[in-house]
């Protein structure tokens, strides 16, 4: 488990989702397991999704919606979620070394929820956090709080600091498309 994790830090997904299988398979009924693997499994759903498409009208750029989620991306946005309830279900949420982890994944849950205190309970969990993905979840929510300007300035700093992140690229673009 630690393994796929150090490999989704290093940006091997294959490898990541390959190791945290394999570790679930070894251990089914460890919550550290499932909570890594939520955790790969709700990322790589939110990469898969990619970014928004834009149109060139005579106004400026309208902004396409997103295409609807295929089965595959269903399956691992679902299995994401169960594996992190259960991670979060467990006792290790209060294990020294896991802070950053249960704070991102109790705020991808309360994110997914769609929920206005959901975003907020995700605002507040991800507040002491300072890496990009830390600041890409809290732009996200920002966004669905209705605070564009604020998930702009966030997920500007997000991409500063990781140029390549999609997914913090498309909820830049939304929340600067409505700003």
């Amino acid at each position: 488990a630690l393994r796929g994790r150090l490999a989704a830090s290093l940006g091997d997904a294959t490898a990541a989702a390959a190791d945290l299988d394999q570790a679930c398979e070894v251990a089914p009924d460890s919550a550290l397991v499932r909570l890594l693997r939520g955790l790969h499994a709700v990322e790589s759903y939110e990469r898969s999704r990619g970014l928004p498409g834009f149109v060139v009208e005579p106004g400026g750029l309208r902004l396409l919606p997103m295409r609807a989620e295929t089965p595959e991306e269903r399956g691992c946005r679902e299995r994401g979620v169960d594996d992190l309830l259960r991670g979060l279900a467990a006792s290790i949420v209060d294990t020294p070394g896991l802070e950053a982890d249960v704070a991102r994944a109790r705020a991808m849950m309360a994110i997914f929820t769609g929920e206005r205190e959901g975003h907020a309970e995700a605002l507040r969990l991800l507040a002491g956090l300072d890496d990009p993905v830390a600041l890409r979840w809290r732009g996200i929510a920002q966004y669905h709080l209705g605070r564009f300007g604020d998930a702009v300035a966030v997920l500007s700093e997000s991409l500063r600091r990781w140029p390549h992140d999609a997914q913090a690229c498309r909820y830049r673009a939304l929340a600067a498309h409505a700003d």
